[in-house]
């Protein structure tokens, strides 16, 4: 059964999603609120906001990433520990390689009545309704064992626990090698002290995240490189080219959407998420201009929003029936969960329907789909302004 005390389920990103949850169903409460800490706080105390650009070729096909958290190319713990460490947790991690030894550390773990966190690939997760690997990790918590039956509780972005067997849960934790079954158990703090350095510290990780990115496909030269390409005929890496009208436009397109709207960023790339962390951080800081932020990032996150429906227009099928089923399948998990299951698993399997469909008749021919890429180039550049305006305010607000 599910674990006693583990009441609380769900959220937007599954990384912040878990941290919240194991708090909450501890009694952790944040001193400024006097409430569980929220979601959005913790993102924000994880960092935050972030960007990145990544074009994937492999033969014929291509494919896109779209990053939007702050360090979203760390896919262990790390974004985790920083949101348990700066409020006065602790989090145990562990690896291996090995599938049997994951599984016997799982069942130790769960044996002490403890929820545990652990990295899977979503395509193994069978209420998702996918029929191969996705390769995208993903986090979830183990909040429960059925020992007789050798079925877990999974605690995932929706309101009540999933069910899946053991083997099943071993499957998707070995699907991606790099992941070595990660695992983590959150010890809550005793006592939740003074945040303000806490909330600077996360701040400035977002800055510097943004501003100084070890490589020109993250951070802000993400974005500029990113306007600079997608409507870009003359350059090889540019879109009409890496993307030409057909399967790989349309994936590139169906990715856009994803990663801003129905990736777990709540809509808007994580940037109104970020604008209720700043809500949060300004009263903790004693400091205004954080909370007009609030708002400057809430309307960013309207922009990002923009662009991913540009990506999917309605009044062009299938692109505008893609939009659709996304998101309703995202709205479905996080509100209905598994009550949903079956409807969840059959939008995923359209979806994939629609994919093979449009390989054998795009929408969009060569200059219809350059008017398209030319209009997203336009809203990436009203992002592109904002993001880096908005990054200079809070520059200025923190000095």
């Amino acid at each position: 059964m599910v674990f006693d005390r583990y009441a609380t389920c769900g959220g937007v990103h599954s990384e912040s999603a878990a941290v919240h949850n194991v708090l909450a169903n501890a009694g952790v409460t944040a001193p400024h609120t006097g409430r569980p800490f929220s979601e959005a706080f913790l993102l924000g105390l994880g960092g935050g906001l972030g960007a990145g650009y990544f074009v994937f070729q492999f033969g014929d096909v291509s494919t896109l990433y779209v990053g939007t958290r702050c360090l979203w190319y760390e896919w262990n713990e790390a974004f985790q520990r920083r949101m348990v460490e700066r409020v006065g947790g602790s989090l145990h991690a562990s690896k291996t390689t090995g599938s049997q030894t994951a599984r016997k550390k799982l069942l130790k773990k769960l044996q002490d009545d403890r929820p545990v966190s652990v990295w899977v690939d979503m395509g193994g997760l069978p209420y998702w309704g996918y029929k191969r690997q996705q390769y995208i990790p993903h986090v979830v918590t183990v909040c429960g064992y059925q020992e007789s039956t050798d079925v877990v509780d999974i605690d995932d972005l929706a309101p009540t626990p999933w069910s899946m067997t053991l083997d099943e849960l071993s499957q998707a934790r070995s699907a991606i090698r790099s992941l070595k079954h990660c695992a983590t158990v959150l010890d809550p703090p005793d006592d939740v002290g003074d945040l303000t350095v806490s909330v600077r510290d996360a701040i400035q990780d977002c800055i510097r995240d943004m501003r100084n990115p070890r490589m020109k496909n993250f951070g802000l030269t993400a974005l500029e490189k990113w306007r600079n390409l997608i409507a870009n005929p003359r350059n090889k890496k540019g879109w009409p080219l890496v993307f030409p009208p057909g399967p790989n436009l349309y994936r590139a397109l169906f990715y856009t959407y994803h990663w801003i709207e129905t990736a777990g960023t709540g809509g808007g790339g994580f940037r109104p998420m970020y604008g209720d962390f700043l809500a949060e951080a300004s009263h903790i800081l004693g400091n205004r201009r954080l909370a007009e932020l609030s708002k400057t990032y809430a309307q960013l996150g309207a922009e990002w929003s923009r662009l991913a429906k540009l990506a999917l227009p309605d009044g062009v099928e299938p692109l505008g029936m893609t939009r659709e089923l996304l998101q309703k399948r995202c709205d479905l998990l996080q509100t209905q969960g598994p009550a949903a299951g079956p409807e969840i698993a059959r939008l995923t399997r359209e979806l994939h329907c629609m994919e093979e469909s449009v390989a054998q008749e795009f929408p969009l021919d060569g200059q219809e789909a350059l008017s398209l890429l030319e209009q997203m180039q336009a809203q990436l550049d009203v992002i592109y302004t904002g993001e880096k305006d908005a990054l200079e305010q809070l520059e200025d607000a923190m000095t």
